[in-house]
């Protein structure tokens, strides 16, 4: 009794405590949204896949150096807003992309593209992954003018597949918050309301790519670094099983450590995903992955949470649970219709409890 009415005295003060913070910041942080501008025409071909922004520079329907040319141009227009950046070489990436153009004129073999899928397409990496010649602070202050003597693993295995680093991007101080920000490059917005945060530690990396910049985002996860940021952006993510994806020059890290961190991209289309992790995956390993194998839609099960039903902890926002039902309904409608899917609704985290049958009013 006692117990029961305890939880419903802390469950009253955490809802008013939860609405009052929503009001006090809410009001502070809206004053600071300012919009992104539209993707301009000129750099539509952003907005392409990876996968087909190489096909097309392989083909010679497209110059890497345009592309290159592009991606800067809209970093440029988007960042001053956003704060992302932390460091750049475009100059050099538009070198480097002249460089793959001639190349592709002179005439090259099929297997060097299989050795080099993503010949000429820009990329972009966290500033916590080393780059050489660039700077690699981890947002510490301590560590403000220090620059990276060597390419981490990760960042040579994507140049080794012929992407061109174009910049790197914000993390909180030593990749250790869900925030992108410190007291070296600041804070980093979300370009969907630059008054509301884009997650960390690859927050940087997300809120550049949710304004369609380079096609391709290298990023780096523990606890979510990769996927929360994604989720915050409204992009896709994938996190490899850990010790599958090297971590040298990562964050500091010699590679021999145990870790639970893996090497991991965001994207705003999923099917670059598995392309992309093929890159970072460590060559004795891959086969583990197996990440070519197919994946039958019917088969899966499919499970959501509403409510943690924990008094610790914030409950979902009533904008994020209608988001998620309106996706639900339309992804139901799209599983029950073409593949007769079961749906089960969590409502804990205990996956072995009861579920509760959904309902939707049309």
């Amino acid at each position: 009794m006692v117990s029961n009415m305890i939880k419903h005295v802390f469950l009253i003060f955490r809802t008013y405590l939860d609405l009052f913070i929503d009001l006090v910041y809410g009001y502070f942080w809206e004053g600071k949204r300012q919009p992104i501008p539209a993707l301009e025409k000129r750099h539509a071909m952003l907005a392409e896949c990876a996968v087909a922004l190489a096909a097309k520079i392989r083909n010679k329907e497209l110059k890497s150096e345009d592309l290159v040319r592009a991606c800067i141009e809209r970093i440029q227009q988007v960042n001053p807003i956003i704060n992302a950046v932390t460091d750049e070489r475009y100059e050099d990436a538009l070198q480097e992309a002249r460089e793959v153009d001639k190349l592709i004129e002179s005439g090259l073999p099929d297997d060097y593209f299989q050795k080099k899928p993503f010949l000429g397409i820009p990329f972009t990496a966290k500033e916590s992954h080393a780059v050489q010649g660039m700077l690699h602070t981890l947002g510490v202050v301590s560590r403000r003018h220090v620059r990276a003597h060597k390419d981490a693993e990760c960042v040579r295995l994507v140049k080794e597949a012929g992407a061109i680093l174009v910049a790197v991007t914000n993390v909180p101080e030593i990749n250790k918050w869900m925030e992108s920000r410190n007291f070296v490059f600041g804070q980093t917005n979300n370009p969907h309301h630059t008054g509301r945060t884009p997650g960390g530690s690859s927050g940087g990396e997300a809120a550049l790519h949710a304004c369609i910049t380079a096609p391709i985002s290298l990023c780096s996860d523990i606890g979510g670094s990769t996927r929360m940021p994604a989720f915050f952006c409204g992009l896709y993510a994938l996190n490899p099983t850990s010790g599958y994806t090297s971590l040298k020059g990562s964050a500091l890290r010699t590679g021999k450590e145990k870790s639970m961190a893996s090497i991991g991209f965001i994207s705003r289309h999923c099917s670059d995903l598995i392309p992309l992790t093929k890159l970072v995956v460590i060559a004795d390993k891959a086969k583990e992955l197996n990440l070519d194998r197919p994946v039958h839609v019917k088969k899966l099960r499919y499970f959501y949470v509403e409510t943690a039903q924990d008094l610790r902890v914030s409950p979902i926002s009533a904008d994020l649970r209608a988001a998620m039902n309106r996706y639900l309904i339309d992804f139901i409608l799209l599983l029950v219709t073409f593949f007769t899917c079961p749906i089960r609704n969590i409502r804990t985290f205990a996956m072995t409890r009861p579920t509760t049958p959904i309902s939707y009013q049309y």
